[in-house]
């Protein structure tokens, strides 16, 4: 999970997603937190977001 610029997040999520796919452990995050975390991840965001405002 990263704060930042929408830009410099998607810019991370993509590299993310790259390093995954050439690893021969790759873990599906993705799913994991769908199931699991969601709520705790949106509020981060929300967190997130109101830092950027304030700032």
């Amino acid at each position: 999970m990263s704060c930042g610029p929408p830009k410099m997040v998607d810019e991370i999520r993509k590299l993310v997603g790259q390093t995954f796919e050439k690893s021969y452990q790759r873990v599906d995050l993705f799913e994991e937190l769908q199931s699991s975390q969601l709520p705790d991840l949106l509020k981060i965001r929300d967190d997130c977001s109101e830092l950027r405002t304030a700032l």
